[in-house]
């Protein structure tokens, strides 16, 4: 009873700390006076798994936990690199519109960080934008985390190490992989999907697909892949339902309390109300008067609180 207990609470605390997925974006930069350029759909899918991954709330920010990360490696070049990269970049936000805007220069210095690595394949000339495959996100587990083993033979055990080996007491990780293999236009068309779940909340879905050249019945070239990490549908119905839940309990606790605050909190009156005017009324004249009057009513029912 006292693990389900735990496991709720942990479920709970984990939905209310959730790394939003951020959608592909276009990445430039200078490579010896070259002009790269590509978007970058699997580094940042990456990206964030490491931020839902290793998050750790400090105060009142979301960092990279350092000391975790380092429990998984040894003391070798790799390894350092990408300490010291998170070291220069330990912060986490868990909103997805930091890294379309503020957020931006990170992702183009996590691209060049995975650039030109032996061990990854790539689409751009052999050494830029990593390609999306579940062998690259194995390689860099491998090689960034080496003492999690990855040598099973399907990519299936591949992945349940890699998540059992990455749970902690307090982050209960689960995957499911479904692969699929078509023929389209010509092509073969392979499918991954990674369904992630965690503290027992079906979060996250990523979804890698590659394109190869059909030569006879022989896989050829790649011509194209996309990453794309995304939340669940079970998720967001998750969500909805906790926030109907939240609103119903709200709702009923102002019912109950309304007479009590409408007999103790007395309306503005007409003189309180003709100091908030701002003349000639914009939009925003209006916002800001609205925003001086909750001012008073909030002093008013910290008055009330007070006198309880």
């Amino acid at each position: 009873m006292m693990i389900l207990m735990n496991l709720m609470e942990n479920t709970k605390t984990y939905i209310n700390n959730i790394v939003e997925p951020v959608q592909y974006n276009r990445i430039e930069f200078k490579d010896n006076k070259q002009k790269i350029s590509y978007t970058d759909c699997f580094e940042i899918s990456l990206l964030r798994f490491l931020h839902s991954i290793f998050l750790k709330k400090v105060d009142y920010c979301y960092k990279m936990d350092i000391q975790r990360m380092a429990t998984y490696m040894y003391a070798n070049k790799h390894c350092k690199q990408i300490i010291k990269f998170f070291l220069n970049n330990p912060d986490i936000h868990l909103d997805a519109d930091y890294y379309e805007n503020e957020g931006y220069p990170l992702r183009t210095k996590w691209c060049i960080f995975l650039n030109k690595r032996p061990f990854f394949r790539y689409k751009l000339e052999d050494k830029f934008e990593v390609c999306a495959s579940p062998e690259n996100l194995f390689s860099f587990f491998r090689i960034f985390f080496p003492k999690i083993y990855l040598d099973q033979p399907t990519n299936q055990d591949k992945l349940h190490t890699l998540v059992s080996s990455l749970s902690t007491d307090d982050l209960k990780i689960n995957v499911n992989l479904k692969s699929d293999c078509r023929i389209a236009s010509g092509s073969y068309y392979f499918t991954d999907l990674m369904t992630f779940e965690i503290n027992g909340v079906v979060l996250y879905d990523w979804l890698l697909y590659q394109y190869f050249e059909k030569i006879g019945n022989k896989v050829g070239k790649r011509i194209t892949g996309h990453s794309d990490l995304h939340f669940n549908s079970n998720y967001h119905s998750l969500v909805y339902d906790s926030n109907e839940e939240s609103e119903s309990e709200v709702e009923s606790n102002d019912n109950a309390d309304d007479s009590a605050n409408e007999l103790s909190i007395a309306p503005l009156s007409d003189d309180e109300s003709s100091d908030i005017d701002t003349g000639d009324e914009t939009l925003e004249d209006y916002d800001t008067k609205q925003y001086k009057k909750n001012l008073k009513y909030l002093s008013r029912f910290d008055a009330f609180l007070n006198s309880l």
